[in-house]
């Protein structure tokens, strides 16, 4: 550029201004590159499509913005023989011309390999595949860029083209470049693989590990192969079996094993022998195996030679088999006694308490009065309409009123459908479908299973239909004994003989259970202190005892649904004991604790507790959470240092019950097909639907209790009038014919129902302290 003053003349020599003002002149062709034109001046910017620097471009015009420049290529590397696509990363990428995007002018220059089409993605991202170099002999690094008609778009940036080349899987193909690695399905050495579900790209070659039968005769049996724990067969049809210098066809079983046809032994029939040959496996006509192993054939002639090995084989069979069936009978028997005389303890001790199990009816389905409707026998009839929809296998009615619902309408929403699903036979199916949608959704572990999510409320609420014979079987008599000591610790006049056998029953303990100082206002000293931090830790112990001797009590529904949470967490989230504490969200959070720190709503308790005992609930719900939770309990409570020793001492106990109470296998009928439905790869329309096959079934599915009439019909009350709120915004995300059937259905069901007048029930005032327990243990 060149510097000037710009004055005005008049008749060529005459001043007609009395200033001059600095004028440049910027000669932009002198900028051979991007960077230097956009840099000197704001005059000049970089043509694309010439490929210089002008002040006059027709299409994409580089001036105040960078230049475009790559900062990586993914992968950077490609095999020679197979075109790979590669993602170019950079910035300024898109110059901003949807005429120059669309024109094809962009393209990756390979070095003197080729070139190959490039295609924008956006600002930051191009694309285009690798070429195909059949020429190559040996890996070579080279320079790409990208080229926009025939000029320089970006700069150089180093990229490998690898010569991975094999015959078959050996140690050929991997130490040619780490990179190099062998496809199964189509049998190369390469760098990728095809894409497929089945094409597994791997480092390791399979081995075959066994076969067995390793000896036999023509017609034996189908022999099986196995592979090392290491490596695996993919699923095909294309297996074959080599014995020696025959095929046999060959039947992919699963990971680990193939079937073999057995091999015609003619070419040995003249031989009076048994003959060896080298057994191998082939995929499409390329060895499977990196080894092969022996077979050995063996000669009809002698088959009757070796009758007595056999015969005592199979003796030494039997016996085995007969041991392990004793086994298992004695094991079975052991556990039947150990449950029976379990019963006939706690039977005592619960006579000896005065105790009868109450209506579980009760606990189950009151506290409804939201729920209560004016439903007449003609309105039943017709609310029925709706349950066709609501039973549909995919959901799709009950998703849309899902997605639809408020916080303020979930609670209600839940029960109403728990209660609709439990009655027929189907709520473990609503609950793992939103369980599982819950994971799928959620983008870390911190935010599952928080209390206002659909998933949480639907389990409460059958938690109480389902668990309550379980708790009262496993609680009843620690909690009202827990309560008995808070009343007599209330008149300072503990009556241990009155009590029961204490050494039968499932916790003991010496002294009241609070350990907050702030509580107790310096009442006790500090050895009274350590006394009180004993017996939490004592009762902690004894109740968390009780849990783990009670997980064959469990209800079968809950182990199921605890499996199907702790292998989608599992899945879903890498980090340590995530998949364990999933489960504690539901078993422990949302089931157990609330039965301990509110035993009367649960039937546990027939009054409720005086504000001693409910300390002592809640310390002993803190206490098992924090365990659940494996946290310490110390760190939001200083007072609680004393449960760090309950945690630490527990923890492997605790994940050893969770391990024993997932194990389901032979005690629950298709649990593995239930588990299939919380598979993320399946679409949700295409889940296999547990209860439309009346052979995929719980034992006792659902419980024994019965929803009542009324409060069936309430709930479909209730639902009929959710979907008259909402049924504009639900047709719009339903099909044509759902939408049309549910609007006519809707249409012939008339308007909502009314909301009967239930007498309000007078209710004992909680103390604040009591509330404020609560709050604390639900917010930590």
């Amino acid at each position: 550029s060149t510097g000037y003053e710009l004055s005005l003349t008049f008749n060529s020599n005459k001043d007609y201004s009395t200033t001059s003002v600095p004028f440049t002149i910027y000669n932009c062709t002198s900028s051979q590159d991007c960077n230097s034109c956009v840099q000197n001046s704001g005059y000049c910017g970089w043509c694309v499509s010439s490929g210089e620097c002008t002040d006059t471009c027709t299409g994409a015009f580089i001036s105040d913005l960078a230049c475009p420049s790559v900062t990586r290529v993914v992968p950077d590397y490609a095999n020679f023989n197979s075109s790979q696509s590669l993602q170019i990363v950079g910035i300024n990428l898109d110059p901003g011309s949807t005429t120059k995007r669309q024109s094809g002018g962009f393209l990756c220059q390979f070095g003197s390999y080729g070139t190959t089409s490039a295609q924008i993605i956006n600002s930051t991202t191009m694309q285009c595949p690798s070429p195909i170099v059949s020429t190559i002999t040996q890996s070579t690094t080279i320079n790409m860029q990208v080229t926009y008609q025939g000029k320089t778009f970006t700069d150089l940036i180093p990229f490998d083209i690898l010569v991975c080349r094999s015959s078959q899987c050996s140690s050929a193909c991997f130490s040619i470049d780490s990179r190099c690695g062998w496809c199964l399905a189509d049998q190369v050495c390469g760098t990728n693989c095809n894409p497929s579900v089945l094409n597994q790209f791997t480092d390791t070659c399979p081995t075959l590990e066994n076969i067995f039968p390793a000896s036999g005769y023509s017609d034996s049996g189908p022999i099986y192969v196995s592979l090392s724990s290491n490596t695996y067969f993919i699923p095909s049809t294309e297996y074959e079996c080599q014995f020696g210098d025959q095929l046999s066809r060959a039947t992919f079983l699963n990971s680990s094993f193939l079937s073999c046809d057995p091999p015609d032994s003619n070419v040995t029939s003249q031989d009076s022998n048994d003959t060896s040959v080298v057994f191998t496996v082939y995929l499409a006509g390329v060895p499977y195996a990196a080894n092969s192993l022996t077979y050995t054939y063996l000669v009809a002639s002698n088959r009757g030679k070796d009758n007595t090995s056999t015969i005592l084989i199979i003796v030494l069979v039997i016996i085995g088999v007969a041991i392990i069936i004793g086994t298992i009978i004695a094991i079975f028997y052991v556990r039947r006694r150990k449950m029976k005389r379990y019963e006939l303890e706690l039977s005592k001790i619960l006579e000896n308490l005065n105790l009868k199990e109450p209506n579980w009816s009760i606990y189950a389905f009151g506290h409804n009065d939201r729920l209560a409707y004016e439903v007449d026998k003609d309105k039943k009839r017709r609310l029925e309409l709706l349950e066709e929809f609501l039973l549909d296998p995919n959901n799709k009615i009950v998703d849309c009123l899902v997605s639809e619902s408020r916080a303020g309408d979930t609670e209600l929403l839940a029960k109403s459908l728990v209660y609709f699903y439990y009655s027929k036979g189907r709520a473990i199916d609503l609950i793992l479908r939103y369980i599982c949608k819950e994971v799928d959704n959620s983008t870390e572990e911190a935010n599952l299973f928080r209390s206002d999510s659909v998933a949480v409320k639907m389990f409460s609420v059958y938690s109480r239909i389902v668990g309550l014979p379980y708790l009262w079987r496993t609680f009843a008599v620690s909690i009202n004994l827990l309560h008995e000591l808070g009343k007599k610790n209330k008149k300072n006049d503990i009556d241990i003989d009155n009590s029961g056998d204490l050494e039968r029953n499932p916790v003991i303990w010496i002294d009241p259970l609070e350990v907050d100082p702030e509580r107790l206002a310096n009442e006790i000293d500090e050895s009274k202190m350590r006394i009180h931090q004993l017996s939490l830790l004592l009762i902690a112990q004894k109740v968390f005892k009780a849990i783990q001797e009670s997980v064959y009590h469990f209800p079968k529904e809950f182990r199921v649904i605890a499996k199907c949470v702790k292998e989608k967490v599992g899945k879903t989230y890498t980090a340590p004991k995530t998949d364990y504490k999933g489960i504690g969200a539901f078993i422990f959070l949302r089931f157990i604790c609330p039965a301990i720190m509110t035993p009367q709503v649960y039937g546990l308790l027939p009054e409720e507790p005086n504000e001693e005992s409910q300390r002592s609930f809640v310390l002993l719900s803190k206490s098992l959470q924090n365990l659940a939770n494996f946290t310490l309990p110390s760190v939001k409570e200083g007072y609680m240092e004393k449960m760090n020793e309950f945690m630490i001492n527990n923890e492997a106990r605790f994940i050893k019950f969770y391990d024993k109470l997932v194990n389901i296998s032979g005690e629950i009928e298709d649990t593995s097909r239930r588990c299939e439905y919380c598979d993320r790869d399946i679409p949700y329309d295409e889940k296999y639907c547990l209860s439309c096959g009346e052979k995929i079934s719980l034992k006792d599915r659902d419980g024994v209790l019965e929803v009542p009439e009324e409060l069936y019909y309430n709930c479909l009350a209730h639902l009929h009038g959710y979907i008259l709120e909402k049924i504009d915004r639900l047709e719009q995300k339903l099909n044509e014919e759902d939408a049309q059937g549910l609007r006519e259905a809707i249409n012939k069901i008339g308007d909502p129902c009314e909301k009967a007048i239930v007498a309000p029930k007078k209710k004992k005032k909680k103390t604040k302290k009591k509330r404020k327990d609560k709050e604390k243990l639900f917010n930590d």
